[in-house]
């Protein structure tokens, strides 16, 4: 899938998920490795760990259960034979805290990319508003070349593309600035290009 057709998660969610799937993990692993010292809340911890992880792929899959069993288009699940899909079945639950975790990263990506965005948003937003209002942009003066009103701060006329401001024209033999409709340089006398 591409970055858009991705699920948006919101920030609290994402963040829930993120923090409750590490939470888990530590339950889980630390009930392994401090087996010996965590005595009777050994089991307690562990099991509490795992129904933490249990819920939030129960949320996620509540949520986006396709694009978290696909990994966002990562699998494509329909052009496996029965064999492979098995072997991938299999491995998605045995290496499901790796899948999670790149699940996750996948959303926080989606998530980061949205916001950077939201100017892009915002600018159509308000241009879409002033449109149904009816309001026009404001002009300043005319093109030199085909004499229609200018856009108020554009870099460009609209009707025929010339910019706005002109560019100064430079000798190639002296490299001189002069006037941009200039034939000859002011300093050494070279005839200037025409067709610029």
């Amino acid at each position: 899938q591409t970055m858009s057709q991705r699920h948006l998660y919101p920030v609290k969610l994402l963040a829930t998920l993120a923090i409750a799937s590490v939470v888990s993990m530590l339950l889980i692993s630390g009930d392994f490795v401090f087996l010996s010292s965590l005595g009777w809340a050994s089991g307690p911890l562990a099991i509490m760990g795992f129904t933490i992880y249990l819920l939030v792929i129960a949320a996620i899959t509540v949520v986006d259960w396709r694009g978290f069993l696909t990994m966002n288009g990562f699998l494509k699940w329909k052009s496996l034979t029965g064999q492979q899909r098995l072997f991938v079945g299999c491995l998605f639950v045995v290496l499901n805290v790796f899948f999670l975790g790149v699940y996750l990263l996948q959303a926080y990506q989606k998530y980061r990319y949205y916001w950077q965005l939201e100017p892009l948003r915002q600018k159509l937003r308000i241009a879409k508003q002033e449109a149904a209002l009816g309001m026009i942009p404001q002009t300043d003066g005319n093109c030199h070349k085909c004499h229609q009103p200018l856009q108020l701060g554009a870099e460009f006329c609209v009707y025929c593309r010339e910019r706005v401001v002109e560019q100064p024209r430079i000798c190639p033999a002296c490299y001189a600035r002069t006037l941009p409709d200039a034939r000859w340089c002011p300093e050494c006398g070279t005839q200037l290009d025409t067709t610029v």
